[in-house]
């Protein structure tokens, strides 16, 4: 999780009811396929408790339901003080959503979204797997696909690469933009720079 989450008991008024630094309180999964990893117990500090370095694995896009339990307050107590209250408190539950592995990334077997490494990229979510950058091109940030100069694409989404008829016309880059005066496919057509036909 990239967010902190953190909760406290308090009463209708909105006043703390525990401030004690012993409690503990504990995340688990109740969705199938979805493992709660790494800092999934933490201690209350003055009656809060923070989930700052929790990791939760599961296929990428998959909707989750977590479940907080703690020992703060003592279910015994309560039942003395207030018998049959127990079965109308709400417990704690946290819903959420793993997100796809985003273009530059690819999806590992154990649902980990890893970045591609320079030279290898992914242009669509979730993909399994890297692709190895095309020639005349350099590859960056997983997904950033720069031309040669002389070379031109339709679209930076677009994995067919071309060789420009007149090398000097298409710049490259990642946008294949055309130097000035040409424009279209392969920047084979003249185009007007201001007001100027070429």
């Amino acid at each position: 999780m990239t967010q902190n989450i953190s909760f406290q008991i308090m009463d209708e008024q909105m006043r703390k009811l525990t401030t004690d630094n012993t409690s503990v309180a504990v995340m688990s999964s109740q969705s199938p396929n979805v493992t709660v990893m790494k800092s999934k117990s933490v201690k209350a500090t003055e009656g809060v408790f923070v989930f700052n370095d929790t990791i939760v694995v599961g296929p990428p896009g998959t909707d989750m339901l977590l479940k907080v339990t703690t020992d703060s307050i003592s279910k015994e107590k309560i039942e003395k003080a207030y018998p049959g209250l127990l079965a109308t408190l709400p417990e704690i539950y946290i819903k959420g959503r793993i997100r796809l592995c985003l273009r530059g990334e690819f999806q590992t077997t154990d649902f980990k979204c890893i970045q591609c490494s320079e030279g290898f990229f992914t242009l669509q979510d979730n993909q399994k797997s890297c692709n190895e950058c095309p020639e005349n091109a350099v590859c960056t940030n997983g997904y950033n696909i720069s031309l040669d100069q002389g070379y031109w694409r339709n679209s930076t989404e677009s994995i067919s690469i071309f060789e420009c008829y007149n090398k000097d016309a298409c710049k490259g880059t990642n946008s294949s933009a055309c130097a000035t005066g040409y424009t279209g496919n392969l920047c084979h057509s003249c185009g007007k720079h201001n007001n100027v036909w070429y």
